[in-house]
């Protein structure tokens, strides 16, 4: 069972991200960055669901009802996330050209009543770009 992924920008990074751009209409607004702190969530889980999946481990869907001694819970938490380019959906027409999308790191802590191994497939998200 994978909980929602919560996530955390480096510290200031909006500040900083702003500070460099010329363009209002390009600026990372609080609004923008919820959306990506949601989107980032979204598609972390989407990923990672996949990955245990491939590797032949059932992911169930969260229920607090749930009890049985061979359900591992994981909890992952990205933070210290850096988008170098992000998607503000300004007017008008913009490239955007990056060595990099990014950075952030990925922990994640577990519970369970009974050791399941997992250690496999976790390392298996390297693939798509989230270094676990």
């Amino acid at each position: 069972m994978i909980l929602d992924a919560g996530v955390a920008f480096k510290k200031n990074w909006r500040r900083d991200y702003n500070r460099d751009e010329v363009s209002l209409g390009s600026q990372v607004s609080k609004s923008d960055a919820e959306k990506i702190k949601h989107r980032v969530a979204d598609e972390f889980k989407k990923v990672f669901t996949a990955e245990l999946e491939k590797a032949g481990y059932e992911v169930a869907d969260y229920d607090v009802n749930l009890a049985e001694d061979d359900i591992l819970v994981l909890r992952p938490a990205i933070v210290d996330l850096v988008v170098t380019a992000p998607d503000t959906m300004s007017a008008g027409r913009s490239r955007s050209y990056t060595a990099s999308a990014g950075a952030m790191t990925c922990t994640w802590s577990s519970m369970t009543r009974s050791p399941v191994p997992f250690s496999d497939a976790l390392l298996t998200v390297k693939t798509h770009g989230i270094t676990a």
